[in-house]
């Protein structure tokens, strides 16, 4: 719903920015509730394979905002490298896991993990890199923010800090 809603809007000003960002942590919360509901109620499953796949899908979770405001302003470059780059992950997780070190259900548990893991750090790390030189000369490598993105940080952390 919030993914179809995003698309629709046109947001301009910081504050409906920030409305936006609010309601993109609510999945984040759901998956959290429900990991401690999952994990509490059937603790005579396996709980590791449990555990992992509800681990991935927080970490994955914890992308949304990104991704909401990512197609909100037509940015799909950030999206699909990070889906990329989280199904190549992935899927190597899950061939050494399962056919190399056969550790079966559990190995896909790991490729979980792994894939929202790479999925929310690459997602979070779409910054440009600029280079610029000390006094003496010595160079020092700025991690610079794109516009777009630096504003959904303040964002972030703005509806991090005054929650």
């Amino acid at each position: 719903g919030i993914r179809v809603a995003v698309v629709r809007e046109t947001i301009i000003v910081d504050e409906d920015r920030q409305t936006l960002i609010d309601l993109s942590w609510i999945p984040s919360f759901i998956i959290f509730l429900s990991i401690i509901v999952i994990v509490t109620v059937f603790p005579y499953y396996n709980s590791t394979v449990i555990l992992l796949y509800c681990i991935g899908a927080f970490l994955e979770s914890l992308s949304e905002p990104f991704y909401n405001s990512f197609q909100n302003a037509l940015e799909v470059t950030a999206r699909i490298r990070s889906e990329t780059i989280g199904l190549l992950i992935k899927s190597i997780v899950t061939i050494v896991a399962v056919a190399y070190i056969r550790l079966e259900v559990e190995g896909f548990g790991y490729a979980q993990v792994s894939y929202g893991a790479v999925y929310f750090l690459t997602m979070l790390s779409y910054t440009s890199v600029s280079k610029i030189t000390t006094e003496n000369g010595s160079p020092i490598l700025i991690t610079s923010f794109r516009p777009d993105f630096q504003r959904l940080l303040t964002c972030l952390v703005q509806s991090v800090k005054y929650r």
